[in-house]
């Protein structure tokens, strides 16, 4: 599975500016990219961006 980053803020729920800033500061990898030079996501960034989005709403920071 390799979607684009606008299908990931969808599925997760994060908006596409937290995503890139997520993977600005290394708690996302960086991501395959096409020869158009897009992003692409693979179901392993799904489960870790759900993860980050649950902690969050926890109240971790």
């Amino acid at each position: 599975m390799r979607i684009s980053i606008g299908e990931l803020a969808r599925r997760t729920g994060v908006k596409v500016p937290t995503i890139r800033y997520y993977e600005g500061v290394g708690l996302l990898p960086t991501p395959a990219r096409t020869e158009g030079r897009q992003r692409r996501f693979d179901a392993d960034e799904v489960a870790r961006l759900n993860f980050i989005r649950h902690s969050r709403e926890l109240g971790f920071e």
